[in-house]
């Protein structure tokens, strides 16, 4: 097995938000290419808050860039702009051709010694369109076991 394994674990509708769970492991490997997005250096986890490191960053990314792809909650979670633009998202998140940003992180408790909770502001843009979407997100990111750490997030509309 690869020594760095990321997996999308579940991934399901809850009410009226929507959560989906994914793990990275927090160390990378040095010179490796297939480093998955999501990967964190052991110094990178001492210095910045688990609630806006790169690794969760990136992870919740992945996991918004799935759930607009699915195409049954991108209707919902982009209804912050008109049709016509939203229909450019849907369109351009098919070939990845979408910006993240995350903004407003907020860290909301700890889970035990080493986990947080924590929301943030997603804004999703097509690429060369100036309106974004935004869509809001309430997620954990906390240790596993086998020495991963875990993100789960639930998105909903703003």
């Amino acid at each position: 097995m690869h020594p760095i394994a990321t997996g999308l674990l579940a991934a399901g509708l809850f009410g009226a938000s929507f959560t989906a769970v994914m793990f990275f492991s927090p160390s990378s490997r040095d010179g490796a290419s297939d480093t998955p997005v999501g990967a964190l250096k052991d110094d990178q986890s001492k210095s910045v808050s688990k609630c806006e490191d790169i690794a969760t960053v990136n992870t919740l990314k992945q996991l918004a860039l799935k759930k607009i792809k699915e195409g049954v909650s991108s209707e919902y979670l982009l209804n912050s702009v008109d049709y016509q633009e939203r229909s450019f998202i849907l369109i351009e998140a098919i070939s990845g051709s979408v910006e993240f940003t995350l903004s407003g992180f907020r860290d909301r408790g700890k889970i035990g010694e080493q986990g947080s909770v924590c929301a943030a502001l997603i804004s999703v843009r097509a690429i060369n369109r100036k309106q974004s979407a935004e869509m809001s997100t309430e997620y954990s990111v906390e240790p596993t076991s086998d020495g991963k750490m875990m993100v789960s997030a639930r998105f909903m509309p703003n």
